[in-house]
Parts: C-alpha cells; structure tokens; sequence
C-alpha cells in the first residue's frame, strides 16, 4: 500500500527541484497526492475500513496545510504545482482559506474525496 521507492524517485525527480530534493513544497504535495490516490483506490473495494478513512482525512489535510503556505509564500510555485498535477482550478482553489477570498460555487469539502 505504501509508495516503493522506485515511485517516490520518480515522483522526487519530476516534481522536485533536482534529483535528491525531498523537502520542497511542490515534491511533498506530489508524494501525498499519489498516496492519497492509493488509499482511495483501497477504501472504494474496503468501505468499512474506517481507519484507513481516518488516515485518508489526516494526508488529505496535511496536503491542504502545504498548498495554503506555498498560496501564501509564491502564489506562481502555487499555480505551477496546480497545472503539473493537471488539477481543475475549482479543486484547487477550495484548498485556499477564505482569507484569500476566492471561493467555489457549490464548493463541498466532501466532494473531493
């Protein structure tokens, strides 16, 4: 169920500034959204497996806190993450706090999950 680290290099490499760079906003936001692509993928066939529900809840939030600090800090890094993972904007900007004051039309926290 965890990333192998033939995935996590590859993911590094292509979101991170060089080959080694773990630590970037961009490579933790790519590494986070292919885990939680896979625990989706495992809680459509196990619907009851609600502490995996519950680990889901924790990436996805974990990811929302990165994408709100990189919004704040260089809001271009922020654009360029959003159009290399090829993500909608409504998505996207349902991340950002209200602060910022952008909001979806019928935008719904349960949605994206």
């Amino acid at each position: 169920m965890a990333l192998t680290p033939a995935e996590k290099k590859e993911i590094i490499t292509k979101f991170g500034a060089s080959a080694s760079d773990t630590g970037s906003p961009e490579a933790q936001v790519a590494l986070l959204s292919k885990r939680i692509e896979q625990v989706t993928e495992h809680l459509q066939t196990n619907k009851h497996d609600h502490h995996n529900r519950r680990g889901l809840l924790l990436l996805v939030g974990r990811r929302r806190r990165i994408l709100q600090y990189l919004a704040k800090t260089d809001i271009e890094r922020y654009r360029a993450i959003i159009d290399k993972l090829d993500w909608s904007s409504v998505v996207a900007y349902g991340f950002i706090k209200v602060d910022f004051h952008i909001k979806a039309v019928g935008f719904d926290r349960r949605s994206i999950l």
